[in-house]
């Protein structure tokens, strides 16, 4: 089962992960220490918001359908992969208490996201050929 893992594609979907997870994180921070009239506005808010959410499934989506198979199984080892890269990251730069506070929130969601991800990607790509 592990053998049909697609190397490449585990590795597609972690970086994409892991990329769309800094961009995200960085205009956060941005938005929360520069308070202007842009930051200030709902759009941005709901606009970031919709995008963690969508950053949760990309990984799973770019594993899935680089894969063309076992959508579920390479967005959870994403998941999995992303969770391990975005705790090691976070653990060096701030407390356990922040690395705790991540797991619950990305633990719930993350692996749900990125499996349906996974699917849907496995699905297109299938639907493509």
């Amino acid at each position: 089962m592990l053998t049909e893992l697609s190397p490449k594609a585990l590795l597609a979907g972690t970086l994409a992960f892991v990329g769309t997870f800094l961009v995200i994180s960085m205009a956060a921070t941005l938005a929360a220490n520069n308070a202007t009239s842009l930051f200030d506005a709902g759009w941005f808010w709901l606009a970031l918001s919709v995008l963690g959410t969508a950053m949760l499934g990309i990984g799973g989506y770019v594993s899935g359908r680089m894969a063309g198979r076992q959508g579920l199984l390479h967005g959870f080892v994403v998941g999995l992969l992303g969770l391990a890269i975005i705790l090691s990251i976070v653990g060096v730069a701030f407390s356990r208490s922040a690395a705790q506070e991540i797991i619950f929130s990305y633990g719930l969601y993350g692996m749900f996201f990125n499996c349906l991800g996974g699917w849907l990607g496995a699905y297109a790509s299938k639907e493509s050929a």
